[in-house]
C-alpha cells in the first residue's frame, strides 16, 4: 500500500529553504505538487508508429516557449499507444543536454527521453511554467544534474528541487 503523505513529506526542511517568503506562501519538493514524467521513444525501425496523430516533441521543439502547439515529428495512432501520452498544460523540460530549456503544452504530446514533462497536481500550470523558467529553479536544475560530458538531470532529482507555492489566488494573478 502506498504511503500516506504528510505536510512534513512535502514541506522544504527549515535548514533547505533557500530564502524566506511572505507567510501564506511555503515551500515544496516539486514532485508534490506535480507528476514527473519522462519520455520514450516509439521503436523508429517501425514505421507505422509515426505519423501525424499527436506531436512527438524533442529538445528543438521546445524552442516554441510558452505556445508549444506542433512538433517537428509526430507519432500515428498506434505510435502514441508506444509513448507516454502528456496532458495539454503541462510542462516539458529539457534534462539531457540543454537542461532546463522548457515549453508550455497548449496540446497533448508525447515526448522522447531527453524531456522530462511536469504535470501539475493542485497548482496553477501557468505558475509552475514560470516557476521552472525562473533563474532560482533553473539554477538547482543544474547544481542537480550530473555533468560528465553532457548535463543530466534524472527524474528523481528532478522531484526533490524546491518550488516556492504562493495561495492559488497570486498563482493565478502571478
Amino acid at each position: 500500500a502506498k504511503k500516506k503523505l504528510t505536510l512534513e513529506d512535502v514541506l522544504v526542511p527549515k535548514e533547505e529553504i533557500p530564502y524566506e517568503v511572505p507567510e501564506n506562501w511555503c515551500w515544496v519538493k516539486l514532485g508534490s505538487v506535480c507528476e514527473i514524467v519522462t519520455g520514450n521513444t516509439p521503436a523508429k525501425k517501425n514505421p507505422e508508429y509515426y505519423g501525424d496523430y499527436i506531436p512527438f516533441v524533442k529538445p528543438a521543439d521546445l524552442d516554441q516557449g510558452r505556445n508549444l502547439t506542433c512538433s517537428s515529428e509526430s507519432l500515428s495512432k498506434v505510435g502514441s499507444e508506444k509513448a507516454r501520452i502528456i496532458p495539454r498544460n503541462s510542462t516539458a523540460v529539457c534534462c539531457i543536454g540543454s537542461t532546463g530549456k522548457s515549453a508550455f503544452l497548449e496540446v497533448d504530446v508525447a515526448t522522447n527521453q531527453q524531456i522530462n514533462c511536469v504535470i501539475p497536481k493542485g497548482v496553477n500550470s501557468l505558475y509552475l511554467y514560470y516557476y521552472i523558467l525562473s533563474d532560482d529553479f533553473q539554477k538547482q536544475l543544474w547544481e542537480n544534474s550530473s555533468a560528465t560530458t553532457i548535463s543530466i538531470i534524472n527524474k528523481t532529482k528532478m522531484s526533490n528541487l524546491n518550488v516556492c507555492i504562493p495561495p492559488l489566488a497570486e498563482q493565478e494573478r502571478i
